[in-house]
């Protein structure tokens, strides 16, 4: 197991050809900042993502990507205090960078282990904008408690809606139990109320305490065995995933109508435009200084990365510094732009 961020560049290459047979993947741990009761901390979420995901790379010299810690919380209310958000848009344009970004050093494969039930909406949105977008790219996504049938069971033991639960806080005792206020767990059990209800309501109206299940009962010995028993079904799917296919081929990058305005929030995925990994000439040094550019690279004010036409097309286009039109591309917006 190497964290990517305790590593000079060099070896972040050197870490991405170790790999015996077929493509590294790398593991991104993402949790949240939230409250998480009286006895466990906010980073509860972040702290079990990567502990996870450390202990599932081990002895496969993956790479561990830095942690999300912050996620989508808002199912937690504004109550209690601690929890920090991210709206579901901002998520997912995180995730998507961390993909585009990761496939520059050439890590095309990423497994995302989620530790927050927020998150899973936001993280199938933003993968399922990675695989119709970028279909050269391998991204999944693994929920610690769901990574197993035997996993699944242990963890809504004490009620499906889980949260600072008898599991949760049993992992904790086994990554971190310093971080544990054990003197408060005698006190910290709170059932589960959201069984047969139709509609969904945030933490204040649920909970009295922030906790949903029986904290009380956690040991650290179950938080080692769900630790071992997680890590060994996202090891197993990690090492799967470095041969893993398409079972009919590499779908095509779509090709949209120019009249279509692809719905994302920070990152406009246009066809007529190629990845910044992928460009060819190499990027240049510096933003053009010409109405159109023969190469077809171009660089939008204030974008936070070069972007250009695909290899295959002549289409020249109009420089934003000189002549920032509406009609510049398409969609009247610079492949890349940060607006």
């Amino acid at each position: 197991m190497t964290d990517w961020a305790d590593l000079a560049s060099p070896e972040v290459g050197a870490a991405l050809a170790m790999t015996d047979t077929g493509e590294a993947v790398g593991l991104v741990p993402v949790g949240a900042t939230k409250q998480h009761g009286p006895h466990l901390p906010t980073g509860t979420d972040t702290v079990i993502a990567a502990g996870v995901a450390r202990e599932a790379a081990r002895e496969t010299g993956a790479l561990v990507l830095p942690p999300i810690s912050v996620g989508v919380s808002y199912g937690h209310g504004t109550v209690l205090p601690g929890t920090l958000s991210l709206t579901p848009e901002l998520l997912a344009a995180v995730v998507r960078q961390y993909a585009l970004w990761a496939a520059v050093s050439g890590l095309r494969r990423l497994l995302f282990v989620n530790a927050h039930l927020g998150n899973t909406a936001t993280l199938a949105t933003a993968t399922d904008a990675l695989r119709l977008h970028h279909p050269e790219l391998r991204v999944g996504v693994v929920d610690w408690w769901a990574a197993s049938p035997q996993v699944l069971a242990e963890a809504t033991a004490d009620g499906e809606d889980i949260h600072a639960n008898r599991a949760e806080t049993s992992l904790m005792l086994a990554l971190a139990p310093e971080l544990v206020r054990t003197d408060w767990l005698p006190g910290s059990d709170d059932e589960d109320r959201t069984a047969g209800l139709v509609f969904r309501y945030t933490a204040p109206a649920l909970s009295t305490n922030g906790v949903t299940g029986r904290p009380s009962q956690a040991s650290t010995e179950l938080g080692r065995s769900l630790l071992g028993l997680a890590a060994t079904a996202i090891r197993d799917k990690l090492i799967r995933g470095r041969t893993e296919e398409p079972p009919l081929g590499l779908a095509p990058v779509p090709a949209f109508p120019s009249s279509h305005v692809p719905p994302t929030d920070v990152e406009p995925q246009e066809p007529p435009w190629t990845p910044f990994y992928r460009l060819t000439p190499p990027m240049p040094a510096g933003p053009p200084s010409c109405r159109t550019r023969a190469s077809g690279t171009s660089r939008a004010a204030g974008s936070t990365f070069w972007a250009g036409p695909s290899p295959s097309s002549s289409r020249s286009t109009t420089c934003p510094t000189c002549s920032p039109a509406p009609s510049a591309t398409p969609h009247g917006r610079w492949a890349g732009s940060a607006r």
